[in-house]
């Protein structure tokens, strides 16, 4: 059985890289700065809409947030 996990520390970096603060994406998404940095520091697993809002924000295409892991 395969599961799909989120990658936060990819959304993260990818963020760093493009130069995305929390609050512009943010601000950008409607996420509060709050989530999106609890997000990015993997405290909290965003739902789908929100994911989507953050990859498309960060210029991230949403299959490469995830992690596929084989249980076992």
């Amino acid at each position: 059985m395969e599961t799909s996990m989120i990658n936060c520390e990819k959304l993260r970096k990818h963020a760093v890289s493009e130069r995305w603060s929390g609050s512009a994406i943010a601000r950008k998404t409607g996420i509060s700065s709050a989530a999106v940095s609890k997000i990015l520091g993997g405290q909290v697993t965003p739902k789908a809409d929100s994911l989507k809002k953050i990859c498309d924000a960060i210029g991230l295409p949403i299959q490469e947030a995830f992690i596929e892991k084989t249980a076992t």
